[in-house]
């Protein structure tokens, strides 16, 4: 039988990773400097649109990121594309987000912790231009949580490392590419 997930568990477990000291080492890898991150705990509209932390930088901006936080150390990024199978809801790869970043770490019990820090943007386009692709080679699975289930694409890290690189370039498109000479 499959795990039941319950959000409020999978929330708290999140609320508690939040104050681990490896955040600091990462946004500070990340953001040099920066002048303060601050957890955002509340469960509430930041928290739906994918806010979970603050990262002030010293220019006076600030970064919301979302923070992802797997138990075991995985090979892929669990793309979520359906948080609620039962009320058709899109999942964080598809939905209108307010973050900038999604932090996404593994926090095994007995092994070194790691994260990817993925830009938002980037990751929804690379996630829409090939969702089908990604689908058909690497599947959909299933976590059952209370009374529905969420639906994600475990896409490999290499796989979406070089999908995230690639579209960060553009290249016109002329219109007389295409005419067979």
């Amino acid at each position: 039988m499959d795990k039941i997930h319950y959000f409020h568990e999978s929330l708290q477990y999140s609320h508690e990773s939040s104050g681990d000291p490896f955040w600091i080492k990462f946004y500070e890898f990340h953001f040099p400097g920066n002048l303060g991150t601050f957890a955002l705990n509340e469960n509430g509209q930041p928290q739906y649109l994918g806010v979970d932390r603050l990262v002030l930088l010293p220019s006076g901006k600030a970064l919301y990121v979302d923070e992802k936080t797997r138990s075991c150390v995985y090979d892929d990024i669990a793309i979520e594309y359906v948080s609620n199978d039962i009320r058709k809801a899109p999942g964080w790869a598809e939905k209108p987000l307010m973050c900038d970043y999604i932090a996404y770490a593994f926090f095994p019990k007995q092994s070194r912790k790691k994260a990817y820090l993925l830009p938002v943007p980037q990751l929804q386009s690379v996630w829409k231009m090939n969702k089908l692709q990604w689908l058909n080679t690497y599947g959909s699975r299933k976590a059952f949580n209370n009374g529905y289930k969420t639906l994600f694409c475990p896409v490999p890290w290499d796989v979406l490392r070089c999908a995230l690189l690639g579209g960060l370039e553009f290249t016109e498109k002329l219109e007389d590419e295409d005419i067979p000479f």
